[in-house]
């Protein structure tokens, strides 16, 4: 099997503790797909390694609370986790039916942006760096914490100004009172 043989279903957002879990983003049909199938994972993931798709075996999982964290068999410390982080999570493609997989031309990947800072345009401050995005199967949000409480933002055209991918920055553009909704 080849990558192309392989579907992208989630990512590794970073370690979490210091036995080797790690927290997890699945893309919104992946989710839509183990609802489907009685949030039931499967034995393991794929993750590409050099050009290699590589198995990693679940040995524990979390799927019913937010954040997901796995525990991968042979993981077993932080450091060992720590080397997953960003890494893209495969499944074949033949164990999805074929109307159940995006369309490659529509899905747009928000992963890259974890990290970059959010500068708010009329209020001329940065609120802070994105912390994780959540694939919701209405629309995508990024997370970010801003004066130590939560603040969600919308990932459309609507509010997104600029990015600036150089500079790691995201310039967004508010409706008038969304900040003081998260802040107060």
């Amino acid at each position: 099997m080849n990558q192309s043989d392989f579907q992208k279903v989630g990512y590794v957002v970073r370690e979490k503790g210091l036995k080797g879990e790690i927290k997890v983003s699945f893309e919104a049909f992946f989710l839509d797909y183990l609802y489907e199938n009685d949030g039931t994972l499967p034995e393991h993931f794929f993750v590409d390694v050099d050009g290699s798709m590589i198995p990693y075996f679940i040995e524990q999982s979390n799927l019913k609370s937010q954040p997901i964290i796995l525990k991968f068999e042979d993981v077993d410390d932080k450091d060992t986790a720590q080397k997953l982080r960003a890494r893209e999570l495969f499944l074949p493609k033949n164990l999805f039916k074929t109307n159940e997989l995006p369309d490659e031309d529509e899905v747009t990947f928000w992963d890259y942006i974890i990290g970059f800072q959010v500068f708010a345009l009329h209020e001329q401050q940065i609120l802070g760096a994105i912390e994780d995005i959540f694939y919701l199967p209405e629309h995508e949000l990024a997370q970010l914490f801003c004066q130590k409480k939560e603040l969600l933002l919308p990932l459309n055209e609507e509010y997104i100004h600029e990015i600036d991918e150089v500079q790691q920055k995201i310039t967004v553009n508010l409706p008038e009172g969304y900040l003081e909704v998260f802040l107060t």
